[in-house]
């Protein structure tokens, strides 16, 4: 079995987390009032995974990496991101306020402007989640690559693929970041998004998806709680800005009204 980072043959791969089981550990520790509510996990389109009773949920774990590389990417991104994304007690909002997250627009999404949350850290502290950011959308292509989905497989085995891959591994292992390798966004959509999307207030969502056009494949979207990443994989050129527009739009508006609707149908139409 060969692991996506050092790209070696291994006779067993661990079971690594496309999305960090940090999200995991800090969002089940949410009580209401009565302390009788706690976080379920929603994982779409992964009929695959048995459905679990709390607290011992889990986030999928597909065989992408062997230990040590496994091991390595907690202990050089990971390891450092929980305070940095979310506060200790995620219940309280005014410790939410504290973080650096600044309103954001996304013009060209909606008829009117959207506004997300980007974080607004020191050179240091932005270089870590934008690693962490990164390397969950360059997980989560792989793991499409692993169940088949065409566009994920044809890009990594395209020469321009190739050449990205390896660049977001030295970003993610080495941190060293040079040519076209393009940032994955992280954006906060607030407390009340996990119940717009799964349409339950204690029921946070988690997908992965591939986000194209008419066979090109734009980039990798990650739903992620209150937080969405969203990974531009084409090229640049003069109509790279309309591109980067189409590939919002596809994720903003077809995609998570898709996860919506997949979770709960009935709340469809009040989204929209």
């Amino acid at each position: 079995m060969i692991c996506i980072a050092c790209e070696k043959e291994h006779e067993k791969l661990a079971k690594s987390h496309v999305i960090s089981n940090l999200f995991r550990k800090r969002m089940t520790g949410f009580l209401d009032q009565n302390g009788s509510r706690r976080f379920e996990f929603k994982c779409v389109g992964r009929k695959d995974l048995p459905k679990q009773n709390l607290p011992k949920q889990d986030l999928p774990k597909p065989n992408l990496m062997c230990t040590e590389c496994d091991r390595n990417l907690g202990s050089l991104v990971e390891r450092y991101v929980s305070n940095l994304i979310m506060p200790q007690d995620i219940e309280d909002w005014e410790q939410w306020k504290k973080l650096p997250i600044k309103p954001t627009p996304l013009d060209g999404v909606f008829d009117t402007t959207l506004w997300v949350g980007t974080y607004d850290y020191p050179e240091k502290n932005k270089a870590i989640l934008d690693r962490f950011a990164l390397s969950t959308a360059w997980r989560a292509l792989h793991d499409m690559q692993k169940e088949g989905h065409i566009l994920s497989t044809n890009f990594l085995n395209s020469e321009r693929g190739k050449k990205v891959n390896k660049l977001a591994k030295d970003y993610i292992f080495e941190g060293v970041k040079i040519g076209e390798l393009r940032d994955a966004s992280l954006y906060f959509l607030g407390p009340k998004s996990a119940k717009i999307i799964s349409g339950q207030e204690t029921e946070m969502p988690f997908a992965w998806t591939e986000l194209g056009k008419d066979n090109e494949f734009l980039g990798v979207g990650v739903i992620l709680g209150y937080w969405i990443i969203l990974w531009p994989l084409f090229e640049f050129s003069p109509d790279y800005f309309d591109k980067l527009k189409q590939l919002e739009k596809l994720c903003f508006i077809n995609w998570v009204v898709k996860v919506r609707s997949d979770l709960d149908p009935n709340c469809l139409a009040a989204y929209k």
